[in-house]
């Protein structure tokens, strides 16, 4: 659907879009269909090269269209790495709490059995007084009686 409605109002638009060729380079000619018609077909008349004008606007805009693309790509990229460096800090944090968690497990092991090596050293020891007390009053009776006679 056309947002121009008349010739005036094109020419307007295209004063204030190009405005560096200033008034005299438009020009509106009207053409018949056929000849000897008397009814036409509008035409605006411009400067031959200001048609590049069109070429490079078309070229710039497709070669944004590709900026666009790129632009794209690297957001989701960006997206990507934001995901996998959360997940590495959240992996670095569950590391961290396993780690103390392992260390709190081991420390408590070695303090228990730390304990328990103590009460052990407590306990008494085995006694072999009135053993040691038979055993050499044995020993010294068997030495008694071979030394007398």
């Amino acid at each position: 659907m056309r947002q121009l409605r008349t010739t005036s109002a094109l020419l307007d638009r295209l004063r204030a879009t190009f405005p560096a060729l200033g008034d005299s380079a438009w020009g509106l000619i009207t053409m018949p269909l056929h000849r000897g018609d008397t009814v036409g077909m509008e035409h605006l008349t411009l400067p031959a090269w200001f048609a590049e004008t069109f070429i490079i606007d078309h070229a710039n805009a497709e070669s944004w269209r590709a900026q666009k693309d790129e632009l794209l790509a690297v957001d989701s990229l960006r997206l990507a790495v934001t995901a996998l460096h959360d997940s590495i800090m959240a992996l670095v944090a569950a590391n961290a709490h396993a780690y103390q968690t392992g260390y709190q497990a081991a420390y408590a092991a070695h303090q228990d059995l730390t304990k328990r090596h103590v009460a052990e050293t407590k306990k008494p020891r085995i006694r072999l007084g009135p053993v040691v007390g038979i055993l050499g009053a044995a020993g010294v009776g068997i030495v008694a009686g071979r030394v007398l006679p």
